[in-house]
């Protein structure tokens, strides 16, 4: 999915962090203080660009130091994104085939993994935005989306590969991959 460079410019309008910077580890490192008193907060989040999770995304203070985390073994070149900390309610991840939401389930609530089938209307017609935007990183790929303070937001999107699945529904997940694989290996074999 390249990252979160390619589906920010995509989709940063959805973002629980609008406020994003995406950087070199190195020059975080050393304009760090420059980026904790532009986003104007005693915490800073920070993730890996790479959806590889090369390091854990964390919230840092502004006192706290890289190596508590074990960051000095990062490649200085790697990107990060850096944001100011949102406060997270609850979390939803949601299912995306072929351009609609076919299932979903809350996975954390103030931060406590809790898989549930409980959904908020709101989050879910976010995810379905998403799902309906111009721009489409794969015919199936999952949205987990936020709920915070400002209200809801896109957390990030990742492969549905490697996405836990929580509480949502496998077998309407099953009904849907299996249609749109059919409708492309029929696509593919028309075409050549």
């Amino acid at each position: 999915m390249g990252g979160r460079t390619t589906y920010y410019t995509y989709y940063g309008k959805y973002l629980i962090n609008q406020d994003y910077i995406l950087l070199p580890f190195a020059e975080f490192e050393r304009r760090r203080e420059e980026w904790q008193s532009s986003l104007n907060d005693v915490s800073i989040f920070i993730r890996p660009n790479s959806n590889m999770k090369t390091f854990n995304a964390r919230v840092l203070t502004y006192n706290q130091q890289l190596e508590e985390y074990c960051y000095d073994s990062i490649d200085p070149n790697t990107l990060v994104v850096i944001a100011s900390h949102k406060h997270i309610f609850a979390e939803y991840r949601f299912i995306i085939v072929d351009r609609k939401v076919i299932t979903g389930s809350l996975y954390r609530k103030n931060g406590e993994f809790e898989p549930s089938t409980e959904i908020d209307p709101k989050a879910s017609d976010l995810a379905q935005e998403i799902a309906n935007a111009e721009w489409s990183p794969s015919s199936v790929f999952v949205v987990d989306i936020a709920k915070t303070l400002d209200g809801y937001g896109l957390v990030e999107i990742g492969v549905f590969n490697c996405a836990g699945l929580y509480k949502c529904d496998r077998s309407l997940i099953v009904k849907a991959i299996n249609k749109i694989a059919l409708k492309e290996h029929e696509e593919y074999y028309r075409d050549i």
